[in-house]
């Protein structure tokens, strides 16, 4: 900063040597080169807080004829970003804002639109921070040049008042705010006058070439008035929709009746303007008004309903049911689209919805206004339009088809209703159907039905358009089939109708044939939940037979309708088994047909659903999966979702092998280890998926390996990097622990402590939960001459425990049950550290407050084995060499007593099952974990008699004069309690091990 600040002192003296500089560096910005670009821009950022850098932008924009546009381009973005970095903060003095100021309003003769628009960005940045206050007359000047300057200032003050307008509106509290809804309406009342005119001239400009008394050359002059016209246009709708409260403003309401009125004379003088340029600019215009309504009936729904409401819902509809019964008409897609939306958007507001717990008299009467609008005969009407005018495949679609089937596939599939005319036409039938599909008064669904069946029925003797009818048809009974499954019986249809057109279509392939087969394999897949059980069998067969298809089209279709019957809840796999074989045969060959990367990831999504849905029948065909699997990875390096997928796919087809199967082992762990290196960006998007698929591996691997086992170092490198995947890189841990016998203990114990240290107290209460599971069987598994290793983590432990308050009670449970687990298997270590803590070496100073906050605690554990664990670690307390621990013998004995409500008495064991169907006993991961189950002494110990024998262990250290006066200080309910014999056990509860 020092440096850049006597750059700008001692280098750029004088006005012209300073703008000279400037310029200098602004070229170096154009340059291609990073080494040239790279400092210029960090030396521009330096000096951008300087005295003067504002000014000499704007004198380098103003030298027109010394500088080149792009130069002075690149000025007018760096004045954007001063002023947006600076401004606001007051690091720009206010002798040098008045010059700002004045400099920007006489840069509104701008010929450039790019630099034009940058300055207008500007002033309205300025504004926003300056109006009212240090530059109350903004509104005012530029309103002035609107009105007197010249052909471009007068445009370009309009652009730059229009962005004003919107970055005013966009304050939402504070008096500058109040300040300006008290001028908006004056400027919204002189700007609608403004606005008024300028649509009058181009009406009359759009009639006067409609009649031929003005030529093309004539209109054509007439773009600049639409564009300030469309300037003025987006000013009034910011003012109505974002300043005013309401729509009740006088100039509002007269904004919004004009509004329509232009919308009605735009959209007739529109369809007979042709092929003229100025064409465009009407469409775009159009898309502008109707993108206006919408967003106004969006923000406030009551407020429009009263003064406009019925007259827009008419005017769109209209639009929607006229569309083509002209020969004139020509497809204006954009401004249907908004005619379909604002539709959509009244039927689906909540302000204009009556429900049974919500009448309100608002709702009712936007209800009445809507409901005269869609009368019984505007609905069929509306719904036949739709689906003859709308949903009909053009030309363009079936050229399309033949020359781009995936590109064909992949914007049939897209959820892009919203911007495409016929997913937004689709929208708009579904919600008709949603809200008048049945009623008192009238339903709209059993009329529909009639109406396509007949259709349908008709069109079997129209030829290639009665086709492409049926088709249209088909469509609108698969997005209708929720609302038209009571009338209609799919199955019976399948039967007389469906399945014999699947049979033709086959047997005489045809361009227009596969029209139809291919709607078919749709509607199987919307109709699935109405398609009687002992028909899927003869369905199989189809698809199969569509998925060998020569037609790219017809074989997507299949493997979308495939995928759905094999995900849906009622699939049995019984009926599908004669068909696994040749499924995954003719998805593999469709894989390796299609060739752009969206396709088959399509294609691939099948494939996790089949082996998720199968189970353990996928084994069989393991080894072909895995291999076509290996050579998508080959060809898949420059695509992350396929990678992705690939991935996923792989960690569903681990929960199905067996665990002897090493051909899948050894390809998915050099996938593991390049997904989950952190130093490569492949792991922003490989991360999650990779971590599933090494947890996947490891609880399915008969034992560790040496490629495996390296593996492990990554888990300190994704820890140190993000804790996001914490929850299930300590079940990695855990999977490690448990398999990690032998060669693992020598040479990772060290990693796996350090992983546990840095984590502890570094993480969110989950996470502290999550890390205690881990901690806790490490403690199980852990070789004695490693717990050493363990010391640091219980020193903080218990110093967590005796002076930090502020730990959640739920995370200071889970710290006692590793303290208990320490001292049921290792209690010598746990004496040292707490000697270790004291500086005296007294182990009572750190036990005896340890012990009293312990037994307080154990009302707040839940867990019946978590609650037999403490019960076994205090007992370990009842020992004659520590008496100031015997103070606490009655609590300690309450806390015994106590879990004997919870946990069996006699065979009180949890027993450790691989899953429900015991599919995971042969795998390393479940033996390990049964063996560690089946030494712990949770399951091992008998709470009773453990307790009994440390009592008959004190007492014969004590004596029997001691033992007697120390047992006189408990409640001898609970000493009656101790001497009860056991009561029979339940059945041992299972814990899974998923």
């Amino acid at each position: 900063q020092k440096q850049a600040s006597q750059y700008w002192r001692t280098r750029m003296e004088g006005q012209q040597q300073q703008q000279q500089q400037v310029e200098g560096l602004l070229r170096q910005l154009l340059q291609p080169e990073e080494v040239v670009r790279r400092p210029a821009e960090q030396l521009l950022l330096q000096v951008m807080p300087q005295p003067g850098f504002a000014s000499i932008m704007l004198q380098v924009i103003h030298a027109k004829d010394t500088q080149d546009q792009q130069v002075r381009f690149m000025a007018a973005l760096c004045l954007k970003n001063a002023i947006d970095r600076l401004w606001r903060q007051h690091e720009i003095s206010e002798t040098e804002k008045a010059e700002v100021r004045r400099l920007l309003l006489s840069s509104l003769n701008e010929e450039s639109n790019q630099i034009a628009t940058q300055l207008a960005l500007v002033i309205a940045m300025v504004a926003r921070t300056d109006f009212p206050g240090e530059w109350p007359t903004a509104i005012a000047q530029l309103l002035a040049v609107v009105q007197n300057g010249g052909a471009t200032e007068q445009m370009r003050a309009m652009l730059a008042l229009q962005h004003t307008i919107r970055q005013l509106a966009s304050r939402k509290t504070g008096p500058h705010q109040l300040e300006f809804r008290k001028v908006a309406p004056e400027l919204m009342g002189l700007l609608l006058g403004a606005w008024q005119v300028q649509t009058e001239q181009l009406l009359n400009g759009l009639n006067c070439y409609a009649q031929q008394t003005a030529s093309a050359e004539q209109l054509g002059s007439l773009s600049s008035v639409a564009e300030m016209s469309k300037l003025t246009f987006k000013i009034l709708a910011d003012l109505a929709i974002y300043v005013l409260p309401d729509y009740s403003d006088t100039t509002v309401v007269l904004f919004g009746q004009l509004m329509l009125h232009r919308l009605q004379s735009f959209v007739t003088a529109w369809k007979k303007l042709g092929e003229h340029p100025l064409s465009a600019v009407l469409s775009r215009y159009l898309r502008l008004m109707s993108k206006t309504a919408n967003t106004m009936v969006q923000q406030k729904p009551i407020a429009f309903r009263d003064p406009f409401l019925a007259d827009y819902l008419r005017f769109f509809v209209a639009q929607i049911l006229e569309h083509g019964t002209t020969p004139t008409d020509q497809e204006h897609p954009d401004f249907l689209i908004g005619s379909m939306k604002f539709a959509n958007e009244v039927l689906t507001c909540p302000k204009y919805r009556v429900t049974t717990t919500r009448k309100d008299p608002a709702s009712v009467l936007a209800k009445q206004i809507s409901d005269s609008v869609f009368t019984p005969e505007c609905l069929i009407a509306l719904s036949k339009q739709l689906i003859s005018r709308f949903f009909l495949l053009t030309q363009e679609d079936l050229t399309e088809w033949e020359d781009n089937p995936e590109d064909f596939i992949k914007e049939d599939e897209l959820d892009s209703w919203m911007y495409s005319l016929k997913p937004c036409a689709e929208t708009l039938f579904m919600t008709l159907l949603q809200f008048y599909g049945t009623g008192d008064a009238f339903a709209l669904t059993p009329s529909l039905v009639r109406l396509l069946q007949s259709t349908i029925q008709e069109s079997s003797t129209q030829g290639t358009t009665g086709v492409l009818i049926k088709e249209a048809c088909y469509r609108a009974m698969g997005l209708g089939h929720w609302d038209m499954q009571d009338l209609v019986d799919f199955g019976q249809w399948y039967t007389g109708q469906l399945s014999v057109e699947l049979k033709q279509a086959a047997e005489n392939p045809s361009a227009i044939t596969k029209v139809i087969r291919r709607r078919i394999l749709w509607l199987i897949a919307e109709w699935l939940a109405d398609i009687p059980k002992p028909l899927h069998a003869h369905i199989y067969p189809v698809l199969l037979y569509s998925l060998a298809s020569s037609d790219l089209v017809i074989q997507l279709s299949a493997v979308n309708t495939i995928r759905a019957m094999v995900e849906d809840l009622n699939f049995e796999v019984a009926l599908f088994i004669d068909f696994i074989a040749p499924t995954f045969e003719l998805l593999f060959r469709l894989l390796h047909t299609v060739t752009d990367p969206d396709t088959k990831l399509y294609v691939l999504s099948a494939l996790p659903v089949l082996i998720e849905q199968l189970g353990t029948r996928t084994q069989p065909y393991t080894d072909k999966i895995t291999s076509y699997l290996s050579e998508l990875w080959k060809h898949s390096q420059n695509h992350n979702m396929m990678q992705t997928s690939i991935v996923s796919t792989l960690a569903k087809l681990l929960a199905c092998v067996s665990s002897q199967d090493t051909t899948v082992f050894g390809f998915v762990v050099p996938l593991i280890a390049y997904g989950t290196d952190v130093e490569q960006p492949q792991a922003l998007y490989l991360m999650d998926e990779s971590l599933d698929l090494w947890k996947s591996t490891l609880h399915k691997v008969p034992q560790l390996f040496p490629a495996l086992l390296e593996l492990y170092g990554r888990i300190p490198q994704i820890l140190h990097a993000s804790l996001e995947q914490l929850t299930i890189v300590c079940k990695l841990m855990e999977a490690y622990i448990v398999l990690g016998q032998g060669i693992f203990a020598v040479t990772h114990w060290q990693a796996v402590v350090g992983s546990l240290q840095f984590l502890l107290g570094n993480t969110k209460e989950e996470g502290q939960l999550y890390l205690a599971e881990t901690f806790d069987l490490a403690l199980q598994a852990i070789p004695t001459e490693f717990v050493p290793l363990f010391d640091p983590l219980f020193t903080r432990i218990l110093q967590l425990l005796l002076t930090d308050t502020s730990t959640p009670i739920i995370v200071r449970v889970h710290y006692y049950r590793l303290i208990s687990r320490l001292l049921l298997h290792h209690p010598q270590h746990l004496f040292r550290v707490c000697q270790q803590l004291d500086a005296t070496g007294n182990i009572n100073v750190i036990l005896v407050p340890l012990v009293a906050a312990w037994v307080d605690l154990v009302d707040n554990i839940g867990e019946a084995p978590l609650r037999k664990l403490t019960a076994l670690a205090l007992c370990n307390f009842i020992q004659p060499s520590e008496p100031a621990l015997l103070v606490h013998l009655p609590n300690v004995l309450a806390v015994v007593t106590g879990a004997f409500f919870d946990v069996a008495q006699e065979h009180d064991k949890f027993v450790v099952s691989g899953g429900a169907d015991g599919s995971e006993a042969a795998s390393g991961f479940f033996q390990g974990r049964q063996k560690l189950y089946g030494r712990d002494p949770v399951n091992t110990h008998n709470l009773r008699d453990y307790c009994l024998h440390k009592l008959s262990e004190c007492k014969d250290r004590l004596g029997e004069p001691h033992f007697g006066d120390l047992m006189r200080t408990v409640n001898p309910y609970i000493l009656q309690e101790l001497q009860k014999p056991p009561q029979a056990a339940p059945e041992p509860e299972t814990v899974l091990l998923l």
